[in-house]
Parts: structure tokens; sequence; C-alpha cells
């Protein structure tokens, strides 16, 4: 990666390899040893074959990226560009038997449709053995978004790790420099250097006083054999939640948060934060808690809200959140679970989720590794407030509203209780702020031989 005056240029080679899976976690953590529950999991590998972003060409020559560094995580590198640069990425598939692209979520891509990855659509597919150049100004406003690929199912056996945020900042951004020297310096995926604050090592999901999350869902059957299966009528009973909506047609195996099972993530007693949470998973909405943190959203799908403090949100499929959070000074020391759980019915005996670690230092807090850092003493499966209790955001439940009504307790807020702040007076300006409502869209698949499609709104008849 390399960047200059206007211009963040990026080498994308995409490769498949090895990475590590189960063999990743310390022995001492819960994390898939004891959560979720034996009978409730599936048995997954040490390791696991990805479709992944490489540093490296491959006949093996290094690209000024540290080749140590690939693959130890489940998704590419974060991407951090400035609004008003070019950002050029240059795209090289070297998997046997499959084309593929790259798509900018959330990007308007004024003027540049045919850079936007959507295969079939504004662009072809890269075929094996090609490149191609992606190359285009950044007219976005400002905020977290993130990439991924945009061509159907993979046609290896890998898991698709070819993904990772895309953080738009604002001119004159000190973070931006921050995270700039950091995979400047520090490599592609961001080795530790001294520019997260006192004591606190950074990489390109931790720079300044801001954090990435980003969450995805994860599969053991890759996404050829998933559609082979949908052909023959062979995938297993939808999951759904307590309404009896479909929250997942797949069954859930794994997922990770910054491509890791157990992540870490650094800060210090006192400070404030702000954590750019992603969904960059296919499948899987997750509700996000942290333990005994109280959450302020101030920006939704990239663009800025008026602040508005809950509990905890919840991320569905490609969403995005910016929050702000202040550590509380008593918590030096201390760890916290960072919790993301799917919406599938409790009742039916469902914990299925992710776990990450957010890890309090102090004056004298030196770099952990992952290994050192120990589990938080909080249950790893319940924290210690009840859903009923809590302030939710992006809630759509009718169950879960009902419930918490009868109780009196917490609320299940939608979307629309956010107001948007218009910071825009160029090609993004908006006008007025307008009333918006939710409504709810469920699509019912027939398997063969009927092949046949229904959609049913706000819970009506199916059409």
């Amino acid at each position: 990666m390399s960047f200059s005056s206007g211009i963040s240029s990026y080498n994308f080679h995409i490769n498949a390899a090895y990475t590590p899976l189960v063999s990743s976690l310390p022995h001492h953590t819960s994390i898939y040893h004891e959560w979720p529950p034996e009978k409730l999991r599936p048995k997954l590998p040490d390791y696991i074959s990805i479709a992944a972003i490489s540093p490296d060409e491959k006949d093996g020559h290094s690209h000024d990226h540290h080749v140590a560094d690939f693959p130890q995580v489940l998704m590419g590198p974060p991407m951090h560009v400035l609004e008003g640069d070019r950002l050029e990425i240059n795209l090289s598939n070297h998997l046997p038997a499959t084309g593929l692209s790259l798509h900018f979520h959330g990007f308007e891509m004024k003027d540049a449709l045919e850079y936007d990855g959507a295969v079939g659509i504004t662009q072809c597919a890269v075929s094996p053995n090609d490149s191609f150049h992606y190359n285009f100004t950044i007219d976005e406003v400002p905020g977290t978004y993130w990439y991924h690929t945009h061509s159907g199912s993979l046609g290896i056996e890998s898991y698709n790790a070819i993904k990772g945020p895309l953080i738009v900042h604002p001119m004159n951004s000190s973070n931006y420099l921050k995270a700039m020297m950091i995979n400047q310096e520090e490599g592609l995926f961001g080795f530790p250097s001294s520019l997260g604050g006192v004591g606190i090592k950074s990489n390109a999901l931790s720079y300044g006083n801001e954090r990435i999350l980003f969450f995805s869902d994860g599969s053991l059957t890759p996404g050829s054999i998933s559609y082979a299966h949908n052909i023959g009528g062979l995938n297993p009973p939808a999951s759904k939640n307590d309404d009896g909506f479909i929250v997942g047609t797949s069954p859930y195996d794994f997922g990770t948060c910054n491509g890791k099972l157990r992540e870490i993530v650094h800060v210090m007693p006192g400070e404030k934060y702000k954590f750019r949470l992603i969904n960059g998973g296919s499948m899987y909405a997750f509700r996000i808690h942290i333990d005994g943190i109280q959450m302020k959203i101030v920006a939704a799908d990239s663009e800025p809200v008026i602040p508005y403090d809950v509990d905890e949100v919840i991320l569905h499929t490609a969403e995005r959140f910016d929050i702000e959070i202040i550590i509380p000074q008593s918590a030096e020391g201390q760890q916290f679970w960072i919790r993301a759980d799917t919406l599938e019915s409790t009742k039916q005996g469902y914990r299925n989720g992710i776990r990450a670690i957010m890890n309090v230092g102090g004056p004298d807090f030196s770099f952990q590794s992952s290994d050192d850092v120990p589990d938080p003493v909080e249950n790893i499966a319940q924290p210690s407030t009840l859903i009923e209790e809590r302030r939710t955001m992006n809630c759509n439940s009718i169950y879960e509203r009902k419930h918490k009504g009868d109780r009196n307790q917490g609320s299940c807020l939608q979307i629309t209780e956010l107001e948007h702040i218009n910071t825009m007076t160029d090609s993004h300006h908006v006008d007025a702020i307008t009333t918006s409502e939710v409504h709810t869209v469920d699509f019912e698949f027939s398997p063969p031989p009927q092949m046949a499609h229904f959609v049913s709104i706000d819970g009506g008849l199916l059409l």
C-alpha cells in the first residue's frame, strides 16, 4: 500500500491459502472451548481454507508488505482514504477457477459506476490470472464503509475472506494521518506501532481514539457447495427469531471480529473512543453489547446523526454504526466482553454469536499479546443485564417490543428514532429532514421442484 498527496494506492493479490481457526485460540479461553455449549455448536477445524487478499504475488516476490502477517485473519486489510482523494486498487486474481470483483459498500460511485464491482451489472468478473485497475475519486460522505466481492459464490471450496473495512476520513483528519503512517510503516495489515496513545500499540484497526470492529458470520460450507445444496433442495431448515421471521437460511457455524475468533481491543481508562461497528457478514444480524458500557450513536450507515444513548445496537448484514463510549476510570486493568449475538430464538435454545474482549490498560500498561489477555470474569454466555432491561437500537421485533413494554423496562427502538445531521453543502446536500417509516419484507423461497418465490409485506399474505 502506498499513499501520496491526493492518491491512495493498494495492490490486492487474491490467493487461496490455509489459515488457523480453532488453533488460533489460547487454551485458557472459554470461546469455542466452553461457549457455545458443545451440543449447540459445530466442530470447527484447526485450520480453514480461505480465498483472501495476499500481500505477495503468486510468484512469491514481496510487494512492500510483510509475508508473516498473512494469512492470520479471515478478512482483508482495512483501507483508509481521504474525501476528495483518488483511490487506486490493482486487483490481481490468482484463484484457479473463479472470477471476482470488488464492491465498495455504501459508496454512491457518482460518475464512476464502471468501478462499482457488481458483476453482470456494472462490470465483468476479473478472470483467473487476470487483473483489473480500480481508479476513482472519493466523492462520499466521510464515514464507515466496507468492501467485498460482488460476483456471487466463489467457484472454489474456500471461505471468502475478500472483504474488509473502508474508512473515509474528512480532510485534514489527524486519525487519517495516523492510520496512513501505520499502513505505510508497518505493512498493509498493520503490525503494532506506537501511534495509539500512551502504552497502547496501534494498527490500521486501532489508531488514535478510534477502533474498528468488523463482525462477520462464517460458514464451514463453501459458497459453491451451498449453491449446489440450494439447487438440490438439500439446505437444512431456516433459523427463525422469536417473531417467527427467518434470520438465517444456513446453519450458524462460527463468527469473527476483525477476522478472528477472539479479538482483543485495547483502550485506556478515562478516555472517550469512537468504535466503528460493521456487519460484514452475509447471513446473520448481530446484537452488539459491551458489558457495563453505554453507547452513544453518532452515525448510522456512514451518515452523522444527532447523538442517541442506548445500551446496545442491532447490526443487520452490511449495516454500520459509529458509537462513542467512555471508559470508566475504575475499569483500569479489567477486561469486558464485547458481545455480538445472533437474533435466533433463545426460546428454542440457540446460543450463537461472536465474542471479542475490550482490554482496559493503565499507567504502567505494556503491550500484551492476544494470548496474554485473560477472559473477562463476567459470564461469557449472558451479561448481568437482561435483554428486557436494555435500550436496543435498530430493533424490529414485535415480540421484544411487547416483552419490554409489559415489563416497563428497556426499549425496542426502530432506526427511525435517529435524526440525520446535514453536514454537507455540496452534491451530498439534503434540503430537509423528512419523516420515514420501517416496513418488513419477508421472502419465501420454495425448494425444487416448485422453485417458487413469494414475498410478504409487514407480515401480510405471501404474494
